[in-house]
């Protein structure tokens, strides 16, 4: 079985969108994936604070807000080159204690979109940039319209890893990506979806924590 390299980019971009960040800059850190799986803890999700009952949180000032993360994975068919960017984002409400902060609505497609733009900014043609997940219509087509933007990343307040496997083609590799609280069951999972989508083992293989290290 062999390992997918993951190159982390900077997603790192001057824009604040107002339903994700409420007038604070959204933060892409360029962080190197730790490799080696880190202890995965028993959180679970945790829904929106609920602000018209009594017991709703005061305002939280913020540069004290707690934040999420979501991971994403792109890949360049060109050089077949995985790339992973972490956007961090202002959770909109302050989590219950002991529970995960939960990202806006709107950010899992902001930092796909994110991650993408990267890709681009560092691939030599930016038209090979495409999203990780891949159907088995990909395999014949190419075509980013056969990849899916919302099964190629893994938000911090339901899993702790973003798993990839690859099946090599005769000029590309086909992928895909699945979400996990450990670094082998986000593996299996993605391996399960690409041994499903496409014809092969889908032996080529990595996960990373979605939370920087």
């Amino acid at each position: 079985m062999g390992q997918r390299i993951v190159h982390a980019v900077s997603a790192a971009l001057a824009l604040c969108m107002v339903m994700l960040c409420a007038g604070e800059a959204v933060r892409a850190d360029a962080l190197t994936p730790a490799l080696n799986p880190l202890t995965p803890s028993d959180t679970q999700d945790m829904p929106p604070d609920n602000q018209n009952t009594p017991q709703a949180k005061a305002p939280v000032p913020t540069g004290v807000r707690p934040r999420c993360t979501v991971a994403a994975i792109v890949e360049d068919i060109g050089t077949n080159d995985t790339y992973l960017g972490r956007t961090r984002f202002i959770a909109p409400e302050p989590p219950a204690a002991g529970q995960p902060a939960i990202c806006p609505a709107g950010a899992a497609q902001e930092a796909v979109r994110r991650t993408l733009e990267a890709c681009k900014q560092h691939a030599s043609n930016p038209y090979n940039c495409v999203y990780g997940d891949m159907d088995h219509l990909f395999d014949v087509t190419t075509d980013m319209v056969d990849t899916s933007a919302v099964d190629s990343q893994c938000p911090s307040y339901s899993s702790k890893f973003i798993g990839i496997a690859c099946q090599p083609g005769d000029a590309e590799d086909v992928c895909n990506v699945a979400c996990g609280a450990s670094a082998t069951e986000a593996t299996e999972a993605a391996q399960r979806k690409c041994r499903a989508s496409h014809d092969g083992e889908c032996a080529i293989t990595n996960a990373v924590p979605v939370q920087p290290p």
